[in-house]
């Protein structure tokens, strides 16, 4: 079945599953010309996405330009990710491709051959997939404005109201309103995810705000956690910068700034206590504003390693803050190694913010022997 544009339904279904994958881990720039050759993209195209700022937002402006190049489009572009050292991108997109596809959706003989396909732990080649791409008559080749669309139908308000929210933002939602908070000490939400600044992505590619999700706890919309300790830690990108680090000079010297303290004058007492919108907050994030986070190809997440281990080791006698102090100085320590490409020695830095009144202890359990 064709889209309305031309691309097969189920490739342009597999882009739109693996978006956001793509976004974070597509090279574009040698890819592009690959494109140019095979008539996919105009170098009027290229231009304009170069035009964009980061490669994160590159990457977005291409997918959103792919679909509209016809029938030929997705095999060009597996073929163009084959050709730049890619791979990994096509398996994905190919094994999100139903299997009961049509004949319209496999790929051609001549493309097939080119594809390398997983091996078994047992050593016997897995069979292949039986997709192929069509190549209908019909083209779709512009400079990017595609097909007349017909006109959008809106949706019922009722319906908008049901629906407004991604499946994310309802989970937290429900969770934040559960009766249990009222007898509970503290909080944790933990969210693992690819992210922007401020942002983060659910499955389905859409942006959840992070003030969002702050919101959901705070102290007028979560009475019932007032007053009680609330932690975050987010595992995901704040911007698609790679920290790329540098040399140490030797040397102690320290930049030392003198502080201040201010104290109210002729304070009256209000006999009704009054709380701040937000408070008793403590948020740890993976890495710095604008920057990428990393993770370990075998063992995860940096950031989600260090934490773990931090806190299995001393929350029996450190209080949390201490604790994100200590995983910050592991992950300053640590660096990248993949030589020959851009991850090669970089760095991240994680930080966090606190709203906390007082040290927070978890308190994981007695040790009963003495």
């Amino acid at each position: 079945m064709l889209g309305a544009c031309g691309m097969q339904k189920c490739h342009q279904e597999a882009l739109k599953k693996n978006r956001v994958s793509l976004a974070k881990q597509l090279v574009l720039k040698e890819l592009m010309e690959h494109l140019i050759e095979k008539d996919v993209i105009t170098e009027a195209m290229m231009e304009m996405i170069q035009g964009k700022s980061g490669s994160f937002s590159q990457n977005i402006e291409f997918l959103n330009l792919l679909p509209k190049r016809g029938p030929k489009a997705f095999s060009a572009f597996c073929e163009a990710l084959q050709e730049t050292k890619q791979q990994h991108l096509v398996e994905m997109l190919l094994s999100t491709i139903p299997s009961h596809s049509n004949g319209n959706a496999r790929l051609n003989s001549g493309y097939e051959e080119k594809l390398p396909f997983p091996i078994s732990e047992s050593g016997i080649s897995q069979k292949r997939p039986r997709w192929q791409l069509a190549e209908p008559m019909e083209h779709s080749l512009d400079d990017g404005d595609g097909p007349h669309y017909p006109q959008v139908k809106r949706c019922t308000l009722e319906f908008y109201h049901e629906h407004e929210h991604m499946e994310m933002h309802k989970e937290l939602e429900n969770f934040s309103k559960l009766p249990v908070h009222r007898d509970v000490d503290s909080c944790i939400v933990s969210l693992l995810s690819h992210g922007i600044e401020g942002g983060v992505y659910g499955v389905d590619g859409k942006l959840l705000q992070l003030q969002e999700i702050f919101r959901l706890f705070d102290n007028a919309n979560c009475p019932r956690l007032q007053n009680k300790p609330k932690m975050f830690f987010i595992q995901a990108c704040r911007g698609d910068e790679t920290d790329r680090g540098v040399d140490q000079i030797d040397g102690n010297e320290r930049a030392d700034s003198p502080g201040c303290e201010e104290s109210d004058a002729n304070k009256k007492e209000n006999p009704k206590l009054r709380l701040p919108t937000c408070s008793d907050m403590i948020c740890g994030y993976a890495c710095l504003r604008g920057t990428a986070a990393m993770r370990n190809t075998k063992r995860g997440s940096w950031y989600v390693e260090a934490l773990t281990s931090v806190f299995a080791e001393d929350s029996r006698k450190t209080h949390v803050a201490d604790m994100l102090v200590k995983v910050n100085g592991m992950i300053k320590h640590r660096e990248g190694h993949a030589p020959g490409t851009e991850f090669h020695r970089c760095k991240e830095m994680s930080e966090y913010c606190s709203t906390l009144c007082r040290d927070l202890y978890l308190f994981p359990g007695i040790n009963s022997v003495i």
